[in-house]
């Protein structure tokens, strides 16, 4: 199926939901591809469904305890959309071992029926990384220096597949890195001493119709330059104005385009 069709079913049967209706969402346990994914389509669900007047309840089953700008999404939650969208942490219950059609169970064996399931997946490197034979494990170890892949000469990779150590899995991220890898390939050719990298992650997050909030953060190597270890944080206020909120979404959208120029122009 390709990517469209899928969008086209998901958003007909958001469309199709009815009043108090159920809906569960499954948040993986790290690592995975953009960390405040999961919340964020809660946030965009309820903001969609709330748009059309339509009374629903969302619980988000987590395998993990903690997630990225936790605090913020939970005060934007109960701001914009009062008690219908709930956490449920690994702790609680939160992790998901089965699915049905219309039902999960839980770590505790327990039964849920929903009127819609989105399970988001434990994940892994691409498949085209898999069936070369180019790691041994879920992700690709490389030399964070260079990003050269551990067990293979002349074979280079970034982003999504790779463990980056402290660094997420985002376009920002990959996009930080394939220019570290650039300038310490072109310094191998020319026999030159390879820099010494920092990167740099920034992500927004939408919560609802004007408003959105980010994080960003540092990166560096560890003394013995085998791992990316981070450098420290700055998130976007908790309890934050409407004009702050809006400011951000201004923001987001600027981000993107930049972004996006910087890597397909």
């Amino acid at each position: 199926w390709g990517v469209e069709k899928k969008i086209n079913i998901f958003k007909s049967r958001l469309n199709d939901l009815e009043n108090n209706s159920l809906i569960i969402i499954s948040a993986p346990d790290y690592p995975y591809r953009c960390p405040p994914a999961p919340y964020e389509r809660a946030s965009m669900i309820a903001n969609f469904l709330k748009k059309k007047k339509t009374k629903f309840k969302i619980l988000i089953f987590d395998s993990k305890d903690s997630f990225t700008k936790k605090e913020t999404f939970l005060s934007e939650w109960k701001k914009l959309y009062g008690k219908s969208i709930e956490w449920v942490p690994r702790s609680k219950g939160g992790l998901i071992e089965k699915t049905y059609d219309n039902y999960i169970v839980n770590k505790d064996n327990q039964k849920l029926k929903s009127d819609f399931i989105h399970i988001i997946p434990e994940q892994r490197a691409s498949n085209l990384i898999a069936n070369s034979n180019l790691s041994d494990d879920e992700w690709c170890k490389i030399n964070p220096v260079t990003f050269q892949l551990s067990n293979q000469d002349d074979i280079y990779v970034i982003g999504d597949s790779i463990d980056a150590g402290d660094m997420p899995k985002s376009s920002f991220s990959a996009n930080s890195q394939s220019k570290v890898l650039a300038i310490n390939l072109i310094n191998r050719i020319l026999g030159k001493k390879y820099i010494n990298p920092v990167f740099l992650n920034t992500c927004y997050s939408f919560s609802g119709d004007n408003r959105a909030f980010s994080i960003s953060s540092w990166y560096r190597l560890n003394n013995e330059k085998n791992r990316i270890v981070s450098l420290g944080t700055t998130e976007s206020n908790v309890v934050a104005t409407k004009n702050e909120r809006l400011r951000e979404y201004n923001e987001a959208f600027g981000w993107y385009e930049s972004i996006t120029t910087d890597l397909y122009l």
